[in-house]
């Protein structure tokens, strides 16, 4: 009900087998939504098991997601663009294939959203272990997956938005965009839990005009991967002074103060391969630990903490055996 009160919700539950999804629009697009549309109609409870919304996929799946500036859109236009949004609700991701490809025409700022995966309020999007995920997003600001953003709001669904991704995870992002643009890989805002067994992020363009971040937490956000590849698909274009490859960020979300920025535990069970090219940054007493434990893993890059006014950041780093650490200096650090 545009502008007014909301019936009640009562849960309910969508099992898609096999689809292929497109959708376009001026003002936005949205792929797969699970629970409400930021608001905007009835919501499912996420602690109330009779009232949750699911979408189950249970074979491949395809969805396109775009929006393009016409003649019904304004600068005030919302212009979200989101592959699957689960804001309350659930998506379970089963199938072998699942492909999510989102172009946004806006400036992903301001409610303009630009994202493959998005949860808040409560939502998860889950993976089986031999469903694999890849997402393609193309933008000005753009997410492959950003969780909990919204939760700044929803104090009572803090520590419940997630992603649970056990396949294989593969982001590309930027891919034939041009002009300035920021990339971020996966965001986790407000003590979202976001845990991604076997996660690539490929940044498809780093102009230098461009700003690429791997992982970011920000406000007691938590993102826990096993095996990880940050970096380029253009294999002769590896600069890792264009890539914030880990970053804990801000614990002063929205004017509140959070503990610390977030944490990020990499291959925490020592039985990974981590590839990762460009800048770890540990700030507001933020955490990245990272283990680097067999020949085919290495570190391309640098670290940086900022322990000014007693931050207490810390960057945990252990090389153990035949990985490599390869340092080279960003010259504005």
């Amino acid at each position: 009900i545009p502008e007014g009160e909301q019936p009640e919700a009562k849960g309910g539950k969508i099992t898609l087998n096999n689809a292929d999804i497109t959708v376009k629009g001026n003002k936005y697009a949205l792929g797969l939504i699970a629970g409400d549309d930021f608001g905007n109609n009835s919501s499912s409870n996420a602690n109330n098991s009779s009232s949750v919304v699911k979408i189950l996929v249970n074979g491949d799946i395809s969805v396109n997601t775009s929006t393009q500036k016409g003649s019904c859109a304004s600068d005030g236009d919302m212009q979200r663009t989101i592959g699957a949004l689960a804001h309350s609700g659930i998506i379970e991701l089963n199938g072998n294939t699942n492909t999510f490809t989102v172009n946004g025409a806006s400036d992903g700022n301001n409610y303009r959203e630009i994202a493959g995966f998005y949860t808040s309020k409560g939502g998860s999007i889950t993976s089986g272990s031999n469903s694999n995920v890849t997402i393609n997003v193309s933008g000005m600001k753009i997410y492959g997956i950003s969780s909990g953003y919204y939760d700044c709001v929803y104090k009572k669904k803090r520590g419940l938005s997630n992603v649970n991704l056990q396949g294989q995870t593969v982001i590309n992002l930027g891919a034939d965009y041009e002009g300035k643009s920021t990339n971020v890989g996966v965001a986790a805002y407000a003590q979202s839990n976001n845990y991604i067994k076997d996660l690539t992020i490929n940044f498809m363009n780093l102009d230098e005009y461009c700003s690429n971040t791997g992982l970011n937490t920000q406000a007691e956000g938590k993102i826990v991967v096993d095996s990880l590849y940050i970096g380029t698909a253009k294999n002769s274009v590896q600069d890792p002074t264009k890539i914030l490859a880990v970053s804990t960020d801000i614990k002063t979300f929205f004017g509140e103060e959070y503990q610390n920025s977030g944490v990020v535990n990499i291959n925490q069970n020592g039985v990974g391969t981590v590839k990762v090219i460009g800048e770890l940054k540990a700030v507001g007493k933020g955490t990245i630990n990272i283990d680097l434990t067999n020949q085919a893993s290495y570190l391309y890059g640098h670290t940086l903490l900022n322990n000014d006014d007693n931050d207490n950041s810390e960057i945990n780093l252990a090389i153990t055996d035949g990985a490599k650490w390869i340092n080279v200096q960003d010259k504005n650090d």
